[in-house]
Parts: structure tokens; C-alpha cells; sequence
């Protein structure tokens, strides 16, 4: 049913949902405009079928109770709709607007929320508010299309960006000149076509001349998104407003040759990453050789002179992204990862692509390592940001080792080593982050290369042994599990600590080995100990990011069950809520293997990550696992006990168990139990032990 007004121009379309009349002739009273057409429907269905008919509806107000699809389901499937996923949806309902009903249209994709009975004025303004930016926005459609199609169809390459310099939108012409498409070069500034063909100060000096006459022309020498190196005739002029103040600038580029030679094309190859377009490790070297020489020469002559600083960058993880998503998504993150570093330093200086996920960047005329920091810190920030690929959602980090000239050294091998070093240990530190180079590092290097060694030795030599930590039911205070925890007696460097040694396995990749070892001897002892007549006792055993993420984990699973004979349901295997929340089809499908075999899944440290928990509604989590640092404070600590009581409240509404890990004294195992914790582990009751004390403790809780 369709309900027109008098008014003329652009229609602002209203589909009102509703399964009662009254209230559809109310809200239609109460938007009885001129420039309002009302469309009613009586259910989801209906609404949706007018939807595929009509496509130019403006604003849907739609009732949450309907007959059939409600109006939630509605909503979810109007977004799906192709043409359909902007149209402002306001859900209206007389249940009354509760946080919960708020937060699930929020998610399904409600801009705004009315309840019934309807207050005429808060109705009449919300609707008003959407109908001015939809007329707003349709004025600005038409005046687009007639200034674009002079724009598009020029001969002459154009693009247009703002005072800042970024690129704002490219003609057909810019496209097809340059080979870059406008979706990768807006955002982007002109140093994107820099083909250092000129001197650093050359572009320096272009910009502060068009500053000062407002248009600047000339050949310049640009680099193609195939790599090739072409010259053209480039103008630059500023655009101004009523006040003479510069909005924009205009860019026009016209072709000077039509062809390059043989020669450009081999210095390209031989001196940029074909990938990403950035310098690669040769140009990097030969840049920094010239700087120094510069450099030096100006200390020779005039004393102290500004310094400069080397970058060593390393993404965090990338590897899962290859293994989980393939090199294609690989690549095209990479490439979105060089063009926003790009972005974070100057046109004097340099960023560089040395191989895989590794980055480099030259920053000169800096006064204080603090200038540094702030390019770090921009840096970080730039990567963090999600990158997104067709159906893909991508986040990385960055780790950055940081060298600085002359204070650290004065030799490029020198500089590239230390900053390398400096890099690394932000790795060994947790990754993402910054660090500057300091002497006590070298010997943190020597010291991880050591380690490398003696692991590769460790894994021939049989020198690992499994510790176990019991979990103990709260309610019993019988142990019903145990945490398998890696302990390493080493011949060269005696008793190593988890913490030194774990992240270099993790870096140089023997993680995998390492924990199939684990994986493997965890369950055939616990199997043992079944057989020795003990009850039944869950083993948990860690997995790092790169263990879940290999492709082999399941098929390992299956082998080291079939091996020891241990009953799936007494495996246990443990995550963060780092790697579960890495979503992909990849990690999907592992959890359901997981799933699928009987396995338990737990999550490790739960509280300290992420704070969206939607993947335990996602994936079939069985327990998590409360962080010692909430459970340091208890009983005590206000803060604390108000955190991991909702914990315990939330596992337990979706059907999860609750286990607290570092409980060391009575009164804290007290207020878990008291509180609903269903198992505890920590000091309080035991603490990591060889196998041969573990069977020990077991016998004195169960006899034999």
C-alpha cells in the first residue's frame, strides 16, 4: 500500500513495518509531510518483497514484534539485500527499549530506536533528521554527476587532493597513465609516483614554490605501478576558497614519452621490490652509504650535525596470515602495510622492503631520539589498523629495532646489525612495540642465537621433561586434571625458563616439534596413570599461535590418541584469546575438528585480551581459565572480586566451566569455591612437579 505526498522534486520514501493497521495510520499521520511517500508492509516478508521491487526507499521504520520473521531478522536480511545495506532502519517496539534489545539492533544494524506508545515530537524529529541527509545527500549526487563527467573523461591524466596533500579522487586518464587504480591511490599522496630520479630536495622545493605562486609545471620523472619509470609533464596548482585560503590542490599529468628504455627497466628491477614498489635492500644500503658519507663530510667541517636513525620493522604474525589465508591475501596486505608507512614519514626520508614480512626506514635531520619515538609510535598505530581484502578483516602488528647514527655506530653493516638486534628485542619482549639499540642487547643476541642451538640439542638429546600442576575441584578438593608445563634441564645452560626459551623456539620455528613432543609424552603419561588405577584426569596442554595455525595439528592430534589409547574427553587443549579471535575459515575449522574428535577447548588467561566475546558464542569453548592477576587480589579487592564474579556469571549462563590459575593462599581458594569456581590450581595446593611426585600427590588424595 503506498501513501503519496504533494511534494515535488525528490521523494523521501518511508517503509513503514507493521502488522497492525492502526499503528501504520498513526505514524503516517504523524509523518504527513509533502515531501514524505508512504510504503506500508504488514510483515518482514512483505517489507523485504517491496524492498526487491523498490529501490529507492529512503528510511524503514519497522516494528520488532511481526508475525513470521521478526523485525530483528528482518533487519538482518534488509542488510544482505543488494542496494539495501545503507538505508537508515529505525526499530520501534512496545516492550520497552532495554540495553540488551538496543545492543542486539545495534549489531543487526538499527541507526536509531523508538519505543510505543509513539511520542509524536521525538518521532517526527528522528525521521526529519534522516530525511535532510538523505535530500542533502541526493542534491549532492546530481551536482557530482554533472561536474564528473568533465573530470572523468579528460585527456589529460587529473586528480585532486587536500591541503594535506592525500589524495582525494583520479580520472580515467590518471588510471590508465599511471596503471594504478583510484581505489589504491586515494588516501595516498603524491610521493607514490616518487621515482628517485631526483634529488631529496627536489619535491621539497616544487611544493614551497607552488605555496608561494599557487601553480607550479615541469617534467618529472614518475614512477608506474608496473615499475617503470616515465617521464611527464606535471602542474600542480592551488585551489582557494572565498577567503584565499588553499582547500585543494589540482594535479594534471601529461604523457612526455611514450616509451622507456631498456635501461630504466633494469635499474627499477634490480633496485625496487617488485611487490610493493619500495627500494629494496641494494638501493636501501647505497642510500644510507651516501647519507653517512654526507654525514661525515659535514662532520669534518662544521662539527655536531643532526643525526639519523635506522629502522629495522617486522611484522607480528604474518606468518598466520600466509599459512591461514593464503599468499594473495599475503601479498595484498603487505602491499597495504608499505603504502601506510610510507605514509608515516617524510618525503626526505626512506622506507624499504628487505624481504618477507621485513621493513626498513631511513629518517634523517633528526635533533633527538625522541623524533624517532614519534615516527615509531605513528608507525605502530598506522599497521594496527585493520586491513581489509575482499571478504577478509587483517590485523597485524609491528615490532621496530631502532639504530641511531653516529651514537650507535658509523658503518652501514654496523647500523643495519643493531638495529636488527634492536628488533629482536622487541620480539623477545612481546612483540609490537619499539626499542631503541642498546649495548647490553648484543649480548641478549648472542645469548638467543646460543639458545637456538641448544634447543635444536635438546630435541635430539631427550634433556625436556613435562611438569604437572593438578587442578583441584573446587567443591572436593580432589585433583580432576593437571596442567602440563614444559621444563628444560639443559647440559650447557642448566635449568632454562619457560619464559627465555618458549619465544625462541617461537621465532626460529621449532615450537611445532617441540610441542608435538609435548602433545605426544603429555598424553601417554596420563594414559599410564589411568591404567595405574587412578580415576580419570584431564591433561591440558598449551598450544602457541603457530602450533594452532600449522596445518598438521589435527592430523597430530589424531595420531598421538591413537598412539597412547587416552579417551579424547581427557585431553584438554588450551588457547588465547589472541589466537581464537584471529577468525578466519581456517581457525573456524580447526576449532570444529577440535570440537568434532571430543576434545576439550579452554581458554587461557581469559580477561587480559580481547574485550569482545563473541567467539564464545561462536566457537565451542568447554572452560575458561581466570588470569592470576585477577585472582592476586581476592578476597580482598573490591575490583577483583566484582571481575571475576561476572566471569563466573558469564561462563556459567553460557554452560562453561570456570577454572582460577595462581591461587596461593586459603582464603582465595575459599572465596572461588564460596563463589562458584568450579576448579582451582596454584601454589595454594601444589605446585608444578615430575611425574614421579605427581604420582605421589595423586596417591595421597586417592590411595593405591
Amino acid at each position: 500500500m503506498v501513501r503519496r505526498g504533494a511534494g515535488m522534486g525528490d521523494p523521501v520514501r518511508l517503509l513503514i513495518v507493521d502488522d497492525e493497521e492502526r499503528n501504520r495510520d498513526l505514524l503516517c499521520d504523524l509523518l504527513d509531510r509533502p515531501e514524505y511517500e508512504h510504503l506500508m508492509a504488514e510483515s518482514g516478508e512483505d517489507a523485504l518483497a517491496l524492498l526487491e521491487r523498490q529501490s529507492d526507499v529512503a528510511i524503514v521504520l519497522l516494528d520488532l514484534n511481526l508475525p513470521g520473521i521478526d523485525g530483528f531478522e528482518t533487519l538482518r536480511r534488509l542488510r544482505r539485500m543488494e542496494g539495501c545495506s545503507d538505508i537508515p532502519v529505525l526499530l520501534f517496539t512496545g516492550a520497552g527499549l532495554t540495553s540488551s534489545l538496543v545492543a542486539e539492533g545495534l549489531r543487526a544494524g538499527a541507526v536509531d530506536f523508538f519505543g510505543k506508545p509513539f511520542n509524536p515530537e521525538w518521532v517526527e524529529a528522528k525521521v526529519a533528521s534522516f530525511a535532510r541527509l538523505y535530500l542533502s545527500r541526493k542534491r549532492l549526487e546530481r551536482e557530482l554527476r554533472l561536474s564528473a563527467g568533465v573530470f572523468e573523461y579528460a585527456r589529460d591524466g587529473l586528480l585532486i587532493t587536500d591541503t594535506e596533500r592525500r589524495i582525494l579522487t583520479v580520472n580515467k586518464a590518471f588510471e590508465k597513465m599511471t596503471g594504478y587504480p583510484r581505489s589504491e591511490v586515494v588516501g595516498q599522496t603524491l610521493r607514490m609516483l616518487q621515482s628517485n630520479a631526483h634529488p631529496p630536495d627536489f619535491y621539497d622545493h616544487m611544493w614551497r614554490l607552488v605555496e608561494r605562486d599557487g601553480v607550479w609545471e615541469g617534467e618529472v620523472n614518475h614512477r608506474l605501478r608496473s615499475g617503470t619509470v616515465m617521464p611527464q609533464w606535471l602542474t600542480i596548482r592551488a585551489v582557494t576558497n572565498e577567503q584565499e585560503e588553499v582547500v585543494n590542490f589540482i594535479v594534471s599529468l601529461t604523457e612526455v614519452g611514450s616509451h622507456i628504455t631498456d635501461r630504466q627497466q633494469l635499474y627499477f628491477l634490480a633496485h625496487y621490490d617488485s611487490l610493493t614498489g619500495l627500494p629494496n635492500r641494494k638501493l636501501f644500503v647505497e642510500m644510507l652509504e651516501q647519507m653517512l658519507k654526507h654525514a661525515g663530510r659535514r662532520r669534518r667541517e662544521d662539527g655536531p650535525n643532526p643525526m639519523l636513525a635506522v629502522m629495522f620493522l617486522d611484522l607480528d604474525h604474518f606468518k598466520n596470515v600466509n599459512d591461514t589465508l593464503g599468499h594473495e591475501v599475503g601479498d595484498e596486505l603487505l602491499k597495504e602495510i608499505a603504502r601506510r608507512l610510507k605514509g608515516c614519514v617524510r618525503g626526505t626520508d626512506m622506507v624499504g622492503r628487505i624481504g618477507g614480512d621485513e621493513f626498513v626506514a631511513l629518517i634523517s635531520n633528526i635533533n633527538t631520539p625522541e623524533d624517532v619515538a614519534g615516527i615509531a609510535t605513528k608507525m605502530q598505530k598506522a599497521v594496527e589498523e585493520p586491513v581489509c581484502y575482499r571478504q577478509h578483516e587483517m590485523r597485524v602488528s609491528v615490532s621496530i629495532g631502532i639504530c641511531i647514527f653516529p651514537d650507535d655506530g658509523d658503518a652501514v653493516a654496523e647500523l643495519m646489525r643493531r638495529a636488527d638486534v634492536a628488533m629482536y628485542q622487541v620480539k623477545a619482549s612481546g612483540r609490537n612495540g619499539y626499542q631503541f639499540y642498546t649495548e647490553r642487547m648484543q649480548a641478549q643476541a648472542i645469548r638467543h642465537m646460543e639458545l637456538e642451538k641448544g634447543l635444536r640439542r635438546a630435541l635430539e638429546n631427550d634433556e625436556f621433561t613435562i611438569y604437572y600442576q593438578p587442578f583441584i575441584d573446587a567443591r572436593s578438593g580432589k585433583p580432576v586434571g593437571m596442567e602440563s608445563l614444559l621444563r628444560w634441564d639443559s647440559p650447557e645452560f642448566g635449568r632454562v625458563s619457560p619464559g627465555e626459551f618458549i619465544p625462541v623456539a617461537e621465532d626460529c620455528g621449532l615450537i611445532i616439534e617441540i610441542g608435538a613432543w609435548v602433545l605426544r609424552h603429555a598424553c601417554l603419561q596420563t594414559r599410564a596413570l589411568r591404567e595405574e588405577g587412578f580415576p580419570p584426569l584431564t591433561v591440558a596442554v598449551n598450544l602457541s599461535s603457530r602450533q594452532f595455525h600449522d596445518t598438521s595439528l589435527l592430523d597430530l592430534v589424531d595420531g598421538v590418541l591413537a598412539e597412547s589409547g587416552l579417551d579424547p574427553a581427557n585431553l584438554e587443549l588450551e588457547l588465547t584469546e589472541g589466537v581464537i579471535m584471529q577468525e578466519s575459515e581456517a581457525t573456524a575449522s580447526t576449532l570444529q575438528g577440535i570440537y568434532d574428535r571430543g576434545i576439550q577447548l579452554s581458554v587461557d588467561d581469559f580477561g587480559t585480551g580481547y574485550s569482545s566475546m563473541s567467539y564464545l558464542l561462536r566457537f565451542n569453548v568447554d572452560k575458561l581459565k581466570v588470569d592470576q592477576s585477577f585472582v592476586r587480589d581476592l578476597p580482598g579487592g573490591e575490583e577483583s572480586r566484582v571481575v571475576v564474579q561476572a566471569m563466573i556469571g558469564l561462563a556459567h549462563n553460557l554452560s562453561l566451566k570456570v577454572i582460577a590459575e595462581g591461587v596461593e593462599e586459603k582464603a582465595q581458594a575459599d572465596w572461588l569455591a564460596e563463589h562458584g569456581c568450579d576448579e582451582i590450581q596454584g601454589y595454594y595446593f601444589a605446585r608444578p612437579m615430575p611425574l614421579e611426585e605427581f604420582r605421589e600427590f595423586l596417591r595421597e588424595h586417592y590411595g593405591g
